[in-house]
């Protein structure tokens, strides 16, 4: 999720954002967040949203998160073939 032009987030957007992100780990997928504000990044992690390996991954920009999601694609795939 490309989150560099949204500059902040009220309470309603950051718990709005808190809800999808525990819904889409609840189903076992991965979500990178890319471009977010510190500000709102501290916010994530005060919710005890932190980075997990395959699961949950906030970067600076999107090369970074494409290294991430194709780290994420190599070992899913070196689980399912082993």
């Amino acid at each position: 999720v490309d989150m560099s032009d949204v500059p902040s987030m009220d309470v309603s957007g950051m718990t709005s954002l808190t809800t999808v992100i525990r819904d889409i780990e609840r189903h076992g997928i991965g979500l990178i967040i890319v471009g977010l504000a510190a500000r709102e990044m501290l916010l994530l992690r005060r919710t005890g949203l932190r980075k997990v390996q395959g699961q949950l991954f906030y970067c600076r920009n999107m090369a970074e998160a494409r290294k991430v999601a194709e780290r994420w694609l190599a070992t899913a795939d070196a689980k399912s073939a082993g």
